[in-house]
């Protein structure tokens, strides 16, 4: 069901969360991700969705709704999947308000049409070292790239699970289709500290090896702790959680761009970001 703002329902999923889109005085990126903010703590409880900018879950702004940038925006329960979009205002700020009245797990799902950014060649490469992309930079040292301007265009797909109690489901496992998914094989919000997140990371229809993969999480304190870690041949990983609080997966990858006039790389961004109920 939806919340304040009459948003019709089809409920399917798009990606969300976070996460990450490059902006121009980063040395790296800035990431997206989606943070919910509860009116209440029972079930029935309205949820604000905010789409927050930021490093390492310190936002530095909140972005608000922009339709023509907004390719999906879904909601899916155990009853399906609600089209938020539709009836969605545009500069819509938080990114839209969701009433929660079925128990277990809820995905928000955001995709965001491509933009596009040219970056000097120094600063392109430093960013794509950062986020663990040293395939791009041999490949433009070989095409003899390396003194040209960095010519990317960029999509993102942010995905945030809200539970409203304990109950388990398959919601959290929800593939959206987004060409870029990061799909987590276990309800990430039922795993207490220490236990092991195992999650899988698709591109297209195959499994994405070798793709880094970064976990923030904000404990109960406000202490930002990270891990990175890498897929392994199928596209699969796993983490243990050094606390539990809300959380925020996240990856990307890169290609040649099948639109050469428009750019030279292709980058597609994930995040998946989760609120752990257990201690």
């Amino acid at each position: 069901m939806l919340g304040a703002g009459s948003v019709s329902m089809r409920f399917a999923a798009a990606g969300i969360a976070a996460l990450v889109t490059l902006l121009p005085g980063s040395v790296g990126a800035h990431d997206y991700w989606i943070e919910p903010v509860f009116a209440d703590g029972a079930s029935g409880a309205t949820v604000s969705l905010r789409m927050l900018v930021g490093e390492a879950l310190v936002s530095t702004e909140e972005r608000e709704l922009q339709r023509d940038r907004t390719v999906r925006l879904d909601h899916v329960s155990a009853s399906g999947v609600a089209d938020l979009l539709a009836e969605a205002p545009d500069g819509a700020r938080p990114l839209v308000e969701v009433r929660l009245t079925e128990r277990g797990g809820h995905l928000i799902e955001v995709e965001r049409a491509f933009a596009s950014i040219e970056l000097p060649p120094d600063r392109f490469e430093r960013y794509l070292r950062v986020e663990g992309l040293g395939h791009v930079v041999r490949e433009r040292r070989r095409r003899g790239e390396s003194d040209r301007p960095g010519r990317e265009r960029y999509a993102r797909c942010l995905s945030a699970l809200v539970r409203v109690d304990a109950e388990p489901d398959e919601v959290f496992a929800h593939d959206a289709g987004c060409r870029l998914a990061m799909l987590p094989e276990v309800d990430p919000s039922l795993l207490a500290r220490g236990d092991r997140l195992r999650f899988r990371v698709r591109f297209d229809t195959a499994p994405l090896a070798d793709a880094v993969v970064d976990l923030y999480v904000r404990d109960r304190r406000g202490r930002v702790s990270h891990r990175r870690i890498r897929t392994d041949a199928e596209g699969r990983a796993g983490v243990r959680l050094p606390a539990t609080g809300f959380a925020v997966l996240r990856t990307v990858t890169m290609v040649r761009s099948q639109v050469p006039d428009a750019a030279d790389w292709e980058s597609w961004w994930s995040s998946y970001s989760f609120q752990s109920i257990r201690p």
